[in-house]
């Protein structure tokens, strides 16, 4: 098991809002999809790193959400 996180980044001159989510295994940063609430949005560029690294089908279990405590 792993634990991916995920981190808003802010646009810049070159590029738009973008959501990157990261583990162990790899990474994934999608463009932000305003079309959806923050949560949302994080759990989907989630959902695709998980599909990015082919962590899908039924016995690699539920995607589930949480928080890890500030340093």
């Amino acid at each position: 098991m792993q634990a991916i996180q995920t981190k808003f980044l802010g646009p810049t001159n070159n590029k738009g809002a973008r959501i990157k989510a990261w583990c162990a295994a790899g990474s994934k940063t999608i463009s932000y999809p305003y079309g959806l609430n923050a949560d949302l949005a994080h759990y989907s560029a989630a959902q695709e790193l998980l599909v990015k690294l082919g962590w899908t089908g039924p016995h690699y279990g539920a995607l589930h959400q949480g928080c890890l405590p500030r340093r």
